[in-house]
């Protein structure tokens, strides 16, 4: 807290557009301590009236209870790192969930929140062409629960 104080010091009367809790695995906090940064954010920053919220989560991490209380703290948008939509290819970046678990991860974000994204790796190595177009099909599928925005890193 402290530091977000001391942040606005230096960047007082601004308009707060978005916070986003980004980097390692923010989907491990609990929701109380997420409501109490939200919070005094907006203690220190007016809110733009479209302010988005962000979460990262990886699907392995994904608990519909968690994301209750992560909508009920104030968030309203998640971003799930699937990375990949094969298993030998979450194997090799090593990530510990399958494509079953990112699925239902999508499904349970869906459930609690508006906005919802989630981000691919191509261009990975050894990933053909036609494997990549094949994931890509996979993620517009993914689309069949709600609008999802999808973001792909190299």
């Amino acid at each position: 807290m402290s530091e977000l104080d001391r942040h606005a010091e230096l960047m007082h009367g601004r308009l707060l557009n978005s916070i986003f809790f980004g980097g390692g695995t923010p989907s491990l906090m609990p929701p109380a301590l997420v409501e109490r940064l939200i919070s005094r954010a907006l203690q220190h920053w007016t809110p733009a009236n479209d302010i988005e919220i962000t979460l990262e989560a990886n699907p392995s991490s994904v608990e519909a209870a968690r994301f209750a209380g992560f909508r009920a703290a104030g968030v309203n948008r998640v971003s799930v790192g699937i990375q990949a939509l094969n298993n030998p290819d979450l194997k090799r970046l090593g990530r510990l969930h399958s494509v079953d678990e990112a699925t239902a991860a999508l499904k349970v974000a869906n459930l609690n929140f508006d906005r919802v994204s989630f981000d691919l790796i191509y261009a990975r190595q050894n990933q053909s062409l036609e494997q990549w177009q094949s994931e890509l099909s996979a993620a517009i599928d993914l689309k069949q629960w709600s609008p999802i925005s999808l973001s792909a890193y190299d």
